[in-house]
């Protein structure tokens, strides 16, 4: 179960949390001019879009069911048969004599 199954609202915070901080990642970018650090943030940049292509794949499921191939039912073997041997019943013998009030 993902993020986005168990809290809708936590899944939101944490998208636009990443959002964010990219974006601020860039634009420190911008301003400190630096190769180094342009070279790490398109790095980081890298990073977030392969994690969340791979999040998204795991949303989607299956490749057959994104092609629109049927999935074969998934059949258990049948069940050895067992057979039950039940003991016979005898009728209750009815007592003879008074009966009892109570």
């Amino acid at each position: 179960m993902s993020l986005i199954d168990r809290s809708p609202g936590g899944f939101i915070f944490v998208a636009n949390a990443v959002l964010y901080f990219t974006v601020l990642m860039e634009a420190w970018m911008l301003f400190t001019g630096s190769a180094l650090f342009m070279i790490g943030v398109m790095v980081l940049i890298v990073a977030i879009a392969g994690l969340l292509c791979s999040f998204i794949m795991n949303l989607m499921g299956d490749e057959a069911y994104i092609l629109g191939e049927e999935l074969e039912p998934v059949v258990a073997p049948p069940a050895p048969a067992v057979v039950a041997t039940v003991p016979e019943r005898r009728p209750a013998r009815v007592a003879t004599g008074t009966p009892i009030l109570g």
